[in-house]
Formats: structure tokens, C-alpha cells, sequence
């Protein structure tokens, strides 16, 4: 439709000598989305046929300014103006023709390479989030790594506490019932002793002679008693002592005990603290990375949408609208020179003149990269499909309790991210504002 809008087009400048209006004239013929550029330098057609004084001779070639008209025309066409009779006519479609290299093919080339620049800028776009992006996933996955591993450590230091507290009331126990027997074994009263039944009696009758007490055996018998009473007494010295050493040492394990106790209190307490930085850095790192992510698929999908354009129709980046713009466009020039050299503006010169354009040749063909976009899309870099990231795969829960919180750990754990730019992508990204 292109071909007959644009030749219509043609026969409406050439006779705007009539002071026809071009755009109202071709209304019967589709008028495709780039044709406005023609019909723009109209205006300027007709001043140039103006100017050479070609108004008699362009309405002596009986244009109608209608493709149906002038291929039944044939050779009616643009008349014998091939030949040359009028001055100027030759200038004119050369003005034609220039028009059609500057303001179609020339325009077509140019918006062509802006549209593959375009590309070769949203793949670059794609590449460097994308690499901000895996950036960003590494930095979230250790620092959700060190969380992980500070949590575990934060759990066996509770578990180590615990088990601390049960011993210190072993330990304690048993320091209280060793140093009961050593107390017991403190103190030492003769009249207490196994011997005290057994101390030597002196027993006198003075009205006997004094060879009758037996003072002698008394005082050898006294010192046999007293002999058993020392050793009595270095035996029971020998077990208090033994007895308290035990007691101190039980009690120096009570000391020791409480002294670990309190230093694993300490060390839990500054590994909760450790572990409520670690959170907060790995909190804002996978915040970090989810806001690469969305500014990755945000260059994707606007990559998608030009690559769409690309291959669609209707719109400035078609490449199919350009080649059917191209083609038409060749073809008319190519119709409108060898009608300058003379030959007929028919059906025949169309015939030898529609093949003769090569839009992949003389323009390009869009390169959309689309194995680099396929390389920056896996789902090793980032599908922009799946939406559950994985960082350490584990999961951290902690749930209230006495003394110490409950930890568990969820594995295998991936993160659902939302992955529209602008929106929180986890409840821990979402701000009051959100």
C-alpha cells in the first residue's frame, strides 16, 4: 500500500501545479506510519516545479495522483517527460528523487542505526545491573553466611551456659557434703573417744600400808592411755586435714565453676549483640542486592519491550515497517530514474524495479543480541522469572523462651523477592513509607 500511497503522492506534487492537496487527494490509498516525510516535502515539490516553469508540461502528463489510475495509464504516465522536451523537467525528477534518498532512505538509514544503538545501549544497561547485581548476591550471601554461623554459635553458647548452671549445682553439692564431713571432723573431746571407758583409775585404801596402791602400775598404765589418746589424736588430725582439703578443694571447684558460668553468660551476651549487628548488615545487604535485582529487570523488561518494537509493527523502532518503507521507497526512486532515462512509468518498469532493493544489503539487518541477553539472563545470573533467591539456605528462627531464646534452623531456605522496581522486595526492605 506504501508503493501506491507513495506514487500518489508523487503524481499529487506533480500536480500541485493544479494546487491539488496531496494528503486528501491519496485518501483512498492507506497512508503506512513514515510516509508523512514524503508528503512533508511536497510543499517543497511543488515549489520547485514552480520555479522551473513546469506547470504546463507536468499537467500535460495527465497525472491523477491515483497508482490505479497511472499503471492503467501506463504509458500515460509522466507522459514523454523522459524525453526531455520541456526544460527542467529532468531537474525536477531529480528533485524527486533526491527528496526520496533524503527524506525516506536517508531517514530510514539513520533511525535504523538509532534503533540499533538503542540496542547495543539496553544490552549494555542489562550487563552492567546485572553484574551490580551478582555483586550484590555475593556480598548478601556471606554476610547471611556470617548471621547463620554467629546465630549457631549464639545457640551452643546458650547450650554451654545451661549445661554450666546444671554443673555449678553439682559442684556445689558436693563441695556443701565434703566440707560437712570436714566440720565433722573438726573438733576433738577425749570424753568422746572410743578410750575414754578405758582411762586408768588410781584407787588408795590408806588404812593398807602404802606398798598397796600400786602408784607404779597406776603411773605406767596412765602413760599407756595417754599413748593411745595421742595417737588418736594424729589419726583424727591426719583425716580433718585430709578431710579439708578435700572440702577446699571442692569449693575452689565451686569458685571455678561460677568464674566459667559468668564468662559464658558474658560471652553469650556479647555474641546476642554480635549477632544483632550481623542481622542488621545482612538485612541491609539482601535489601542492597534486592534493589540491583529490580533495576536488572527493570533493564530487561525495558530491553524486552524494544526487542518487541523491533519485530513488531506499527511503531518507530519496526524493522519490518522499515523494510516495507524501504522497499517502497527504492522502488519509486528507482521507477522515477529510469523514467528520467526514458523509459515508461508501467507495470514493466515496476517489475524490473522491485527486486532490485536490498534492505539487508544497503541498511542492515538489527543485530537484538540476543545471545549476550540470554547470557546475562540465566538463572545463575538472574532470570528476572524466578522469584525465590537463595543466600545462605538457611533460615533463622528465634522464638521467645526462659532463660534463653529457642533458635531453630530452616534449611533449605530461599527468600521471595518481589521483583517490580520501586516495591519492597521483602518485608525487611519495606520502610513506613511503604
Amino acid at each position: 500500500m506504501l508503493k501506491a500511497w507513495l506514487l500518489c503522492i508523487v503524481g499529487a506534487a506533480a500536480s500541485g501545479c493544479r494546487e491539488t492537496d496531496a494528503e486528501t487527494d491519496c485518501a483512498v490509498f492507506d497512508k503506512p506510519t513514515a510516509a508523512t516525510s514524503l508528503l512533508s516535502s511536497t510543499a517543497n515539490i511543488r515549489e520547485v516545479s514552480k520555479k522551473l516553469g513546469m506547470k504546463s508540461t507536468l499537467q500535460a502528463l495527465k497525472l491523477t495522483g491515483k497508482l490505479a489510475s497511472l499503471l492503467e495509464d501506463n504509458s500515460i504516465m509522466l507522459g514523454n517527460a523522459g524525453v526531455d522536451i520541456t526544460p527542467g523537467v529532468k531537474e525536477t525528477l531529480g528533485e524527486l528523487i533526491e527528496t526520496i534518498d533524503n527524506s525516506i532512505l536517508g531517514n530510514i538509514k539513520s533511525h535504523h542505526e538509532a534503533t540499533q544503538q538503542r540496542v547495543r545501549s539496553k544490552v549494555s544497561e542489562l550487563r552492567q545491573t546485572t553484574n551490580f547485581a551478582i555483586g550484590a548476591h555475593t556480598e548478601a550471601k556471606y554476610a547471611d553466611i556470617d548471621y547463620v554461623e554467629c546465630m549457631k554459635n549464639l545457640e551452643k553458647c546458650h547450650a554451654s551456659h545451661a549445661t554450666c548452671k546444671e554443673e555449678l549445682v553439682e559442684v556445689k553439692a558436693e563441695a556443701t557434703r565434703t566440707c560437712t564431713i570436714s566440720r565433722g571432723k573438726r573438733f576433738y573431746k577425749s570424753y568422746e573417744s572410743v578410750h575414754a571407758q578405758s582411762i586408768p583409775v588410781l584407787e588408795c585404801d590408806y588404812s593398807l600400808p602404802t606398798s598397796e596402791c600400786k602408784f607404779e602400775d597406776f603411773a605406767i598404765a596412765l602413760e599407756n592411755w595417754k599413748n593411745t589418746i595421742k595417737s588418736e589424736l594424729d589419726t583424727n588430725r591426719s583425716n580433718y586435714d585430709a578431710a579439708q582439703k578435700i572440702c577446699d578443694e571442692d569449693e575452689g571447684k565451686v569458685d571455678n565453676k561460677i568464674q566459667e558460668c559468668n564468662e559464658t553468660q558474658n560471652k553469650c551476651a556479647a555474641d546476642t549483640l554480635q549477632c544483632a549487628d550481623l542481622k542488621t548488615r545482612r538485612d541491609v545487604s539482601i535489601c542492597t542486592f534486592s534493589d540491583r535485582l529490580q533495576e536488572k529487570c527493570a533493564s530487561k523488561a525495558s530491553y524486552d519491550d524494544l526487542a518487541a518494537n523491533v519485530l513488531g509493527k506499527e511503531n518507530v523502532d519496526s524493522e519490518p515497517d522499515r523494510r516495507y518503507e524501504w522497499a517502497s521507497a527504492e522502488l519509486l526512486k528507482c521507477m522515477l530514474q529510469d523514467h528520467r532515462n526514458g523509459a515508461d512509468f508501467d507495470k514493466e518498469t515496476m517489475k524490473k524495479c522491485e527486486p532490485l532493493s536490498d534492505y539487508s544489503r544497503d541498511v542492515g539487518q538489527i543485530d537484538l543480541k540476543t545471545d549476550d541477553v540470554r547470557g546475562l539472563t540465566t538463572e545463575e545470573k538472574f532470570d528476572c522469572i524466578q522469584t525465590d533467591i537463595t543466600f545462605s539456605g538457611v533460615n533463622v528462627v528465634v522464638e521467645p523462651g526462659s532463660p534463653y531464646p529457642t533458635i531453630r534452623f530452616e534449611t533449605p531456605y530461599a527468600h521471595t523477592m518481589s521483583l517490580s522496581l520501586g516495591t519492597a522486595a521483602l518485608g525487611i526492605c519495606s520502610t513506613s513509607e511503604d
